[in-house]
């Protein structure tokens, strides 16, 4: 049997479910489409770090890397929201997503530099069997900008 033509199925539809979840969430098809955008950026870093931790893919980095991908998301839900809000008082398009950026730009760092700081210790793997967890936080360590 094989497997990669289910898995290929499965991240086809997982995103399409998505886009629909955010979708009737946030009643409008291209806020969720903006939000989505910002994962490829955080994939490029979990996959970044992997490679330069020379750790495989297995259970536990895929764990850290689920974590990362929902901080990622979290941050461009709290651009997108805010940007969203903006736009309803009377700002432009443009001028709404860099008062975003630049008000927002404190939050959204402070939560990826907790999950830095959280995982760091175990992304090292100091200690006794510290190696065994070191793939669950090597992912996420170090993704953000």
């Amino acid at each position: 049997m094989r497997i990669e033509p289910q898995i290929t199925w499965a991240v086809q539809h997982h995103d399409s479910v998505s886009e629909m979840d955010y979708g009737v969430n946030f009643q409008s098809w291209l806020d969720p489409l903006i939000i989505i955008m910002a994962l490829p950026g955080a994939l490029a870093g979990i996959l970044w770090m992997l490679f330069a931790t020379q750790t495989t893919l297995n259970v536990p980095a895929l764990m850290g890397a689920i974590m990362s991908i929902g901080v990622a998301t979290a941050n461009s839900i709290l651009l997108v929201t805010f940007a969203n809000e903006q736009r309803q008082e009377g700002h432009d398009a443009i001028n709404a997503a860099l008062s975003a950026g630049f008000t927002r730009e404190r939050p959204v760092l402070m939560t990826a530099l907790a999950m830095i700081v959280g995982m760091l210790p175990m992304a090292l793997g100091l200690g006794e069997g510290g190696e065994q967890n070191a793939p669950l936080g090597e992912p996420s360590s170090m993704v953000y900008q």
